[in-house]
């Protein structure tokens, strides 16, 4: 890999075009790290980390570093930890030894880190706009209240979209009422849910609100049903009549379904896109199976005229993806952080995605991350991925080498610029 002379025009193509991260969790303001190895561990390695710790029999001793040193020697080779020695090498000028001299030069690096760093970085990266969810907890809102209110999202070109999953996922009746805070009265029924709901939306989007999130994958399957009013209602009632009550995950599946629905109509009326999460979820011991995007079959089908961008590229299961990609129109394919998960797969889904459906489909990029350098080194993998991808369409003759740098700049910016209505100007070979 990585070797051909197509690649390599391609690749320096790359790194001229304009970029647009379609899912981020910086949205320039994130706390700052000294500590090298709190540092190191601040981005998706950590879960390699983890495994690798957890795998050994005999348990590392000692300073830190000295174990950060033991379990990165046992785990340095995975895409991640390629990502941790991109950073080193190019962000901070130092190979990935891991040895304390190394160690204290970052953390001396770290503390003197001036307060436009970040700038810089974007610069570097020429990202033009970053799709953001906000620093929250998953049942938070109060990000987006605070929007709400007037407040600015502190650096331009970031933009925001609206968490369905606190809504969705009420589990009781104080989840309901700190929900439904925004109506000024204490709901009694559905109708009352609702309507906090339809206010919250309609105020998030006249906020600047430029599509919805569900990530209710992490915890649920997303095989969501078409459920009536009156099952949902059911369950309302039972949770606002009993107080004091949690309720079983059969009953608030219901309630969900119903909710998420209500959520993927409101999107079409405001013709705003839903991210959902499918396959992979971060951290370790998750059910992978609840978020395989072929339970969305109904839910595209249902909701024709909603939009969603599949994210994660569905991985591992790609045939599942692609399928949906081929067969639906109201479907994006989303690569966000699939690139650092896992390049080859990366690779081979580029490839297969443009010659089985409309590439003006595929979106190359997404940092899903919240510290700028892992956005850099992030996307310098993403690059590198999408540049084999297609110098191999271009050596095996499906399309010149003109038309992959178009393909790329379409992926990595013009699509996502549409699909989200960002207004920014079109970019072209």
């Amino acid at each position: 890999m990585f070797t051909s002379a197509r690649y390599h025009e391609i690749r320096a193509f790359l790194d001229r075009i304009p970029i647009i991260s379609t899912h981020d969790h910086f949205d320039g303001e994130t706390p700052r790290i000294n500590d090298p190895v709190k540092f190191l561990l601040s981005n998706y390695y950590s879960a390699d980390y983890k495994v690798a710790l957890r795998g050994m029999r005999k348990r590392p001793t000692g300073s830190p570093s000295e174990v950060f040193r033991q379990v990165y020697a046992k785990s340095r080779f995975t895409s991640y930890a390629k990502c941790i020695e991109t950073v080193l090498r190019d962000i901070y000028g130092l190979d990935a030894s891991m040895s304390d001299e190394n160690l204290a030069k970052l953390g001396q690096m770290l503390e003197a880190k001036g307060d436009d760093y970040y700038d810089q970085i974007i610069e570097k990266c020429r990202i033009k706009a970053s799709i953001v969810n906000l620093k929250a907890g998953a049942y938070d809102v109060t990000p987006f209240t605070n929007l709400i209110a007037g407040k600015k999202l502190p650096k331009a070109g970031c933009y925001y979209v609206i968490p369905i999953s606190p809504y969705c996922e009420v589990a009781n009746y104080d989840e309901i009422i700190l929900r439904s805070a925004g109506l000024g009265r204490t709901p009694v029924c559905l109708d009352d849910y609702l309507e906090a709901i339809d206010l919250f939306v309609d105020k998030c989007v006249k906020a600047g609100a430029i599509g919805f999130k569900d990530m209710t994958s992490y915890r649920r399957t997303i095989a969501y049903q078409n459920v009536t009013y009156a099952a949902a209602e059911s369950v309302f009632n039972h949770m606002i009549s009993r107080p004091r009550d949690s309720f079983a995950n059969e009953e608030r599946a219901v309630l969900c379904d119903y909710l998420a629905n209500h959520f993927f109509k409101l999107a079409a009326r405001y013709d705003l896109p839903v991210q959902i999460h499918t396959g992979h979820m971060a951290g370790m011991y998750n059910d992978i199976r609840k978020a395989n995007a072929i339970h969305l079959l109904d839910t595209l089908e249902l909701h024709k005229d909603t939009r969603f961008d599949i994210f994660h590229a569905n991985w591992p299961y790609m045939d599942d993806v692609l399928f949906i990609g081929k067969n639906y129109p109201n479907a994006v394919l989303n690569l966000c952080w699939t690139q650092a998960v896992d390049p080859v797969f990366s690779i081979e889904f580029i490839k297969r995605a443009i010659m089985t459906m409309p590439h003006a489909q595929i979106f190359a990029f997404g940092a899903d991350t919240r510290q700028p350098e892992w956005i850099y080194a992030f996307l310098k993998i993403a690059k590198d991925n999408t540049a084999q991808a297609l110098a191999e369409l271009v050596e095996s003759n499906w399309m010149t080498v003109d038309e992959a740098c178009g393909v790329a700049l379409d992926m990595f910016y013009n699509n996502p610029n549409e699909f989200y209505g960002l207004g920014l100007e079109e970019a072209n070979v």
